[in-house]
């Protein structure tokens, strides 16, 4: 039997934050953080705000720049979870903006920017390196603090294997686990939800040019053949304490049918485990949240980010 969309999208987003705005009237998550959420404060105005395209030959790509350089710290770059857009930032953003420079986009067939070339690489590298393309056609004063949420974690931690010397720290917002197949989906995901819901879900992701399964997995492996590249790395990673908040105790129950409940306790200490792989690592349980730490508990993203601002300046 089908599972309702809604619950579909809910189990996705608690490991890759599958949404997009095809969903978003099926889809309850982009607004449930932001209900009655008190650590939701209303962002000051952006500062110096510019809205820009780049055109990288084969499509554009839209860009979200606010603030400005000061005192030469590094420019912050944030970078989505699967299927979102520079969006997912609008509580953390224009924070930042009032310290430094910063940098949100849109991945091609998201937002504002054109659809996805055909052929293109969604995977972390593909990813990475189009990313790397924006900022230098943006001429974007390096170095770089990076930013990433869910396989945003992945993207940007990829970014920073193959131009190590351009990013002064990265901030992994419950980015999805470089071990991601083989110690969280396989063991604690139910195998007929697997093989006939999740893994077919990524069908119509795909079809719209957002990658396919096979683009996540051989992300989480890129990711992880970075891991000593992280090294000496300021690097702050952020633990959801719940992957799924669930919107109803009905959706609860028919979680719990098809993710074991363990998943939350083994996520910390993979995310723990990928903190230690820097000298200068640092793990946080964010507690009351669920996966879309940006939108629970931006406050704690911005702690996140500033902590690293600090170490860098």
């Amino acid at each position: 039997m089908k599972k309702p969309l809604a619950f579909l999208l809910a189990a996705m987003i608690s490991i890759i934050s599958f949404t997009t705005s095809t969903f978003a009237a099926t889809n309850p998550f982009d607004d449930y953080p932001e209900v009655n959420n008190p650590n939701i404060v209303k962002p000051p105005a952006p500062i110096k705000l510019v809205e820009t395209y780049t055109d990288l030959g084969t499509h554009k790509i839209y860009a979200n720049i606010q603030g400005e350089t000061y005192k030469n710290r590094p420019t912050v770059v944030f970078e989505a979870g699967f299927g979102q857009d520079s969006t997912a930032w609008r509580y953390v953003q224009p924070v930042i903006a009032q310290q430094t420079l910063t940098v949100s986009y849109d991945r091609s067939s998201l937002g504002k920017s054109d659809p996805t070339p055909k052929d293109s690489k969604r995977d972390a590298i593909g990813i990475a390196t189009e990313l790397h393309n924006v900022l230098e056609q943006l001429k974007v004063p390096k170095p770089y603090i990076l930013v990433g949420h869910s396989m945003g974690g992945n993207y940007v931690r990829v970014f920073q294997g193959l131009y190590p010397d351009e990013v002064a720290g990265i901030v992994s917002v419950d980015g999805t686990v470089d071990t991601y197949e083989k110690d969280i989906l396989l063991p604690y995901f139910d195998h007929d939800y697997v093989v006939n819901e999740y893994i077919p879900a990524f069908n119509a992701a795909e079809q719209m040019g957002l990658g396919s399964f096979d683009d996540v997995r051989a992300s989480t492996n890129q990711a992880f053949s970075f891991r000593s590249s992280l090294k000496k790395l300021p690097l702050v990673v952020l633990s959801a304490q719940k992957q799924i908040m669930p919107y109803s105790p009905e959706e609860d129950l028919e979680a719990l049918k098809y993710i074991d409940a363990g998943v939350d306790s083994r996520w910390h200490e993979l995310q723990a485990q990928l903190a230690k792989q820097s000298t200068k690592g640092r793990f946080i349980l964010t507690k009351d949240s669920a996966h879309e730490i940006n939108l629970y508990r931006p406050d704690i993203v911005i702690n996140a980010i500033n902590s690293i601002l600090k170490q860098v300046k």
